[in-house]
């Protein structure tokens, strides 16, 4: 005949069940960045910088990538702004980018591969051309200032998050691109409109160039 546990054992296992149930996206998050740190990324694509594991672009991570259909002209962004870049750094913001992505019905690789471009993923947080811009996707002050006078009443976004916390501001960046450019200008899931939008001026057709050959790049790590 079996025992039929103590309430008090009951209530520990239900309370370890919990725990578990509460944490599993944390557990999830662990699992894959034990994953990443154990090197799962085609090796030919990485080195070592100092002790840290890092993209480092020879000759055998170009052809691997040239393999993989990135023309010369991408794998010029990619190997002039990710070489060197320590695994860490780069899967650093994964979880905020999937967060907001969700929230604002955009893919998180096209919100990372903004943030390569605008900051090297937070390498620093304000402009250092004299811009006001700031954040992991640089958002400039009268920008800001717009997006928050056309946000609904008691709704609005702080500066001063912008270049302090850098999960508040991929949010922000994220809010801005589906209420002001997908739904305030109906660009919907034109996602090259929505680049141009974003960086209006004349560099504009070479920023999307460079994100999208950040996101070609981001989607083949993820798929690796």
């Amino acid at each position: 005949m079996s025992t039929i546990p103590s309430r008090g054992h009951v209530s520990i296992i239900m309370g370890r069940y919990l725990f578990y149930m509460m944490n599993e996206n944390l557990i999830r998050i662990a699992i894959r960045n034990i994953l990443l740190e154990d090197v799962q990324i085609d090796p030919v694509l990485l080195g070592k910088v100092g002790d840290n594991v890092a993209f480092v672009f020879g000759k055998g991570a170009r052809q691997f990538l040239a393999k993989n259909n990135f023309t010369p002209e991408e794998v010029g962004y990619i190997v002039g702004r990710l070489n060197n870049i320590a695994l860490d750094q780069f899967n650093r913001y994964d979880d905020d980018f999937i967060r907001s992505g969700r929230k604002f019905g955009l893919k998180p690789s096209t919100l990372k591969a903004m943030a390569i471009e605008e900051t090297t993923l937070g390498k620093n947080l304000q402009n250092t051309q004299g811009s006001s811009a700031a954040g992991i996707i640089q958002i400039t002050k009268p920008t800001l200032a717009t997006f928050n006078k056309n946000l609904p009443k008691g709704v609005s976004y702080n500066y001063d998050d912008l270049l302090t916390n850098p999960e508040k501001s991929i949010e922000i960046a994220a809010h801005y691109i589906d209420h002001f450019l997908i739904k305030g200008k109906g660009l919907g899931n034109d996602r090259k409109a929505i680049l141009k939008a974003y960086k209006t001026g004349p560099d504009s057709e070479n920023y999307v160039k460079r994100v999208e050959a950040f996101k070609k790049f981001v989607d083949l790590v993820d798929k690796i």
